[in-house]
């Protein structure tokens, strides 16, 4: 007799292999279009992103001219610095 008491000479019980459900699938494909569409969003966030970059100056300065007028002129000098984040 061996020593090991699960050492049956009989075969595991077979089991009818699981399928995916038709929903099932259909999340798994959306998730891959997800992941693949990700780099796009990426790239559209980015744009945006330099677009804000560049339009906030411009409205500052827009903003500046309609409340002090044509005077309005801003000093920078070696005191006056943008903190870049």
């Amino acid at each position: 007799m061996s020593s090991d008491p699960n050492a049956d000479d009989a075969p595991p019980p077979e089991r009818p292999i699981p399928t995916l459900s038709h929903q099932d699938e259909l999340l798994r494909d959306c998730l891959i279009d997800d992941l693949v569409a990700q780099s796009t969003r990426l790239d559209e966030l980015a744009r945006q992103l330099i677009t804000v970059e560049l339009a906030v100056p411009g409205l500052y300065v827009t903003v500046l001219r309609l409340v002090a007028g044509e005077k309005a002129r801003i000093v920078a000098d070696h005191q006056t610095r943008i903190p870049m984040l």
